[in-house]
C-alpha cells in the first residue's frame, strides 16, 4: 500500500463516544468493508484495533484547494483481549492504520471453529473450550426461521464434541438425529476447508417409550420422582390450589415413587371441602394425562430403563433426545427432568473426576425453542426461571453449559437473558425480538442493529466475551447431516 493510500485516525470533530474512532482515507484508497479490522502501527504506545462499523462518508473538505478524503467509523479496543475496557488509550490523531491480513487470525489449535469474519473470509472465528468465562457461561442463539439459527447450533455442537464436551440435546424437531453421517452437500455449498464432511463418532439417539420404535434409536422412561415437586407442578401448569393439594400428595409417598404410587396417593387423599374436591379431581385429571403420554415410569412401561446420565457424560458423546412426537407439555417435562438429572451429575462428579464410564467430561445442555418450557402461566414462568438460574449459575462453575435456541426472544424472561453471556443473532425481523435483543446485548453497535433485518441466512453477530467487541460472522456449514423436515 502507498504512502497516498494509507487509512489514519482523524480528529474528533465534536465529542464521540469514548470507543468510536473516525479514520480518514484519500479518495481512491480501496474501500474498507464493515466489520474489517485495522490494525495501529508505528510508535503507538498502545497497540489498538478498530473494527469498521459505518462509512464511508464524504463530506466536502474544509480547504477548497485540498482534496476531500473518505471518513468511516470504527470501535476501538486494545489487541490484548485480556485487557480491560478501562485501559483502552484513544489513538493519537494521524496514527497510521494497517488493515490486518489473513495471517493475523486467531484461531488456535483445539479452538472451537464457528467460521469466519464476514468482512474477510480469510480470517476465521473461534471460540476457546478451556476458557471458563466463555463457554460454560452459556449460549443463546437467536433468528427468524430459515436464518441460520439450526447450522449455528449443529456447529457448536460438532465443535464442542471434538474438543471433548459430553453433548446433550433435546430435539424438538428432530434434525440432529443424524449428525453421525457426513452432510451431503449441493454443488453450490463449499465446505470450511479446515472442516470437510464427517459424521461424528459417537452420537445416540434416545426417544421416549411412547415414540414409534426406530433402528438404532435406544427407548426411555422418564422417572417421576426426579423431579423435585416444585418443577413438576410448574410443568404442569397447576394453579396455588392444586400445587397445594400436589404438595399434600407428595407428602404421603416413598422418595423412589413411580407414577402409579403417586397417582394412587392422589385418589386415597382425603380433601377437606368441596374446593378441595375439585382441586383432587384436577390434579387426578393431570397426572392421568402424564399416563397416557407413555413418557413416564407407569406400570405400561415398566419393561422400560430410566436413561443413564452416566452413558450421557461421556467426552465427545452427543446424545440426542428426540422428542418430536410430543406435545409441548411432554417435551417440556422432558428437559426438565433431564436439566435436573445433569445437574445433580456435574454436581456429584467434579470435572474430570472418576466416573462409571471414565473421567467426567464438561457437559452442554441445548435446549431447542426454549421459550416454550416456561409456558403460559405466570406462576410456572416464575418457578421455570428460578429453576434455569439456579442451574446455569451454580452449573457454570462444575463446567455445565446451556445452549439455548428461540425465534422468539420477545417471549423470554428478560432475567433469562443474563444467564447468557453469548448471544449469537441471526437475522432477525420482528421488532418486538429485535427490542428484547438489544436490550440485552450493550456491545452491539446501531449500525449493526439496522442491519439485523437483513442478515443473509448463515450470517450473525457473535456478542460476547470471546471477543471484545460484538463480531459479524459467517457461520461454516455443518459437516455432519440434519435431518431436514420441511
Amino acid at each position: 500500500m502507498t504512502e497516498e493510500s494509507v487509512y489514519r485516525v482523524g480528529y474528533d470533530m465534536q465529542r464521540p463516544e469514548p470507543h468510536i474512532v473516525s479514520i480518514t482515507a484519500p479518495l481512491g484508497s480501496p474501500q474498507l468493508k464493515l466489520d474489517q479490522l485495522l490494525q495501529t502501527s508505528g510508535l503507538d504506545p498502545v497497540a489498538s484495533l478498530l473494527r469498521i462499523i459505518d462509512g464511508p462518508y464524504h463530506f466536502p473538505p474544509s480547504d477548497p484547494s485540498r482534496d476531500g478524503v473518505a471518513t468511516y467509523y470504527a470501535r476501538l479496543s486494545t489487541a490484548d483481549n485480556d485487557r480491560s475496557e478501562l485501559e483502552i488509550v484513544r489513538p493519537i490523531p494521524g496514527t497510521k492504520l494497517l488493515p490486518v491480513e489473513p495471517d493475523s487470525s486467531t484461531a488456535e489449535a483445539g479452538a472451537l471453529l464457528v467460521g469466519t469474519m464476514a468482512s474477510h473470509p480469510l480470517i476465521d472465528f473461534s471460540i476457546d473450550p478451556t476458557a471458563k468465562h466463555i463457554l460454560p457461561r452459556n449460549v443463546g442463539v437467536f433468528g427468524t426461521v430459515g436464518s441460520g439459527k439450526s447450522n449455528t447450533t449443529q456447529v457448536i455442537i460438532e465443535e464442542a464434541a471434538r474438543a471433548g464436551w459430553a453433548i446433550l440435546v433435546v430435539d424438538v424437531e428432530g434434525e440432529y438425529t443424524r449428525m453421525a453421517s457426513a452432510t451431503k452437500l449441493s454443488p453450490s455449498q463449499r465446505p470450511h476447508p479446515m472442516r470437510q464432511p464427517t459424521g461424528l463418532d459417537d452420537v445416540r439417539v434416545l426417544i421416549p417409550a411412547s415414540s414409534r420404535a426406530r433402528k438404532g434409536a435406544d427407548s426411555f422412561v422418564v422417572p417421576i420422582a426426579g423431579y423435585s415437586t416444585e418443577l413438576l407442578g410448574a410443568l404442569m401448569e397447576l394453579t396455588e390450589a392444586q400445587r397445594r393439594m400436589f404438595h399434600n400428595v407428595m407428602e404421603d409417598v416413598e422418595d423412589e415413587h413411580t407414577l402409579d404410587d403417586l397417582i394412587q396417593a392422589a385418589r386415597e387423599h382425603q380433601p377437606y371441602d368441596g374446593r378441595s374436591q375439585i382441586s383432587k379431581d384436577i390434579l387426578l385429571n393431570r397426572l392421568g394425562l402424564l399416563a397416557n403420554s407413555g413418557l413416564f415410569d407407569s406400570r405400561a412401561n415398566r419393561k422400560i430403563s430410566p436413561p443413564s446420565i452416566d452413558e450421557i457424560a461421556v467426552a465427545g458423546r452427543v446424545s440426542i433426545v428426540d422428542v418430536s412426537e410430543m406435545t409441548d407439555q411432554t417435551r417440556n417435562l422432558t428437559l426438565g427432568y433431564f436439566l435436573q438429572a445433569v445437574f445433580a451429575h456435574v454436581d456429584a462428579h467434579a470435572l474430570g473426576s472418576k466416573t462409571p464410564t471414565g473421567k467426567r467430561p464438561p457437559v452442554m445442555v441445548v435446549m431447542e425453542e426454549v421459550q416454550t418450557f416456561f409456558g403460559s402461566a405466570d406462576e410456572t414462568k416464575r418457578v421455570v426461571l428460578d429453576f434455569l438460574q439456579d442451574v446455569a449459575r451454580r452449573g457454570r462453575k462444575r463446567w455445565l453449559s446451556l445452549l439455548a435456541v428461540s425465534q422468539q426472544p420477545s417471549s423470554l424472561p428478560s432475567q433469562f437473558f443474563e444467564l447468557l453471556n453469548t448471544r449469537v443473532i441471526h437475522q432477525t425481523r420482528s421488532q418486538p425480538n429485535i427490542d428484547a435483543l438489544r436490550r440485552s446485548c450493550g456491545d452491539i453497535d446501531d449500525s449493526q442493529w439496522r442491519r439485523v433485518t437483513n442478515l443473509r441466512a448463515g450470517t450473525a453477530i457473535f456478542s460476547g466475551p470471546s471477543q471484545p467487541n460484538a463480531s459479524l460472522v459467517k457461520v461454516r456449514l455443518a459437516s455432519t447431516q440434519r435431518n431436514l423436515t420441511d
